[in-house]
């Protein structure tokens, strides 16, 4: 009996460091645990602050708030709630972090209606009606692009300036251009277009028109020579 008790201790003794670094193992799995969920508390909590626009949607009435209704409406394509939300403050040209505002969203949807609604705020007028997205154009070239003729002549009567150029000097022109639209491409031509502008390669919008519709060229070449 003696025997086998000094043999369970000895056993005991032995399994101890074992058992010793197993627990250890469990507590650096547990605090790996709760630091990753620290982690990832912390993170949450650094992209709400990195969105405070969210974080101040609580606030009702506030011009953070109108302006997430603003976008909201526009996703929806509504347009009773973006002239309610313009009402209570929010801004149409205003960039979010994305870097494009409600006005460049619409302008490149066509939305007539909408757009519309945008401009019939009192902070849509100026520099504002030519605020750059993240891409670098501005509301009238994008909806130049998209081919919208009714944002087109809603913006240019707006105030929105034709000769804008966004990166590598690439005019409104250039983008209506490569769409074919004849409606936009009249409607700048109206505005004041200049056809032989070039960008920073050295390429006109009749240049563009070419390669697009190059059965369209000489006779726009024959009206810009008309109205010098």
């Amino acid at each position: 009996m003696c025997g086998s008790a000094r043999q369970q201790r000895a056993a005991c003794l032995l399994l101890f460091p074992i058992r010793a670094r197993v627990q250890r193992f469990h507590w650096c799995v547990a605090l790996m645990t709760a630091f990753d969920k620290l982690k990832g508390f912390l993170r949450q909590d650094v992209s709400t602050l990195a969105r405070p626009s969210r974080l101040r949607a609580s606030l009702p009435g506030s011009p953070e708030e109108a302006q997430i209704r603003l976008w909201e409406a526009v996703e929806a394509r509504d347009v009773a709630g973006t002239r309610k939300a313009l009402r209570d403050g929010a801004h149409p040209c205003q960039c979010s972090a994305q870097g494009v505002s409600a006005l460049h969203v619409v302008a490149r949807s066509g939305n007539v209606s909408l757009m519309s609604a945008l401009l019939s705020s009192p902070l849509a007028q100026g520099e504002s009606l030519d605020e750059r997205s993240a891409q670098g154009f501005s509301a009238l070239s994008d909806a130049a692009a998209a081919g919208s003729a009714g944002c087109v002549a809603l913006l240019l009567d707006a105030g929105a300036d034709p000769s804008f150029k966004g990166p590598r000097g690439v005019s409104v022109l250039h983008r209506a251009a490569a769409q074919d639209n004849a409606e936009v491409l009249r409607l700048r031509f109206k505005a004041g277009a200049d056809w032989n502008g070039q960008d920073v390669d050295g390429v006109s919008p009749l240049d563009v028109l070419a390669q697009h519709r190059p059965g369209a060229v000489n006779a726009w070449r024959r009206l810009v020579q008309q109205n010098r």
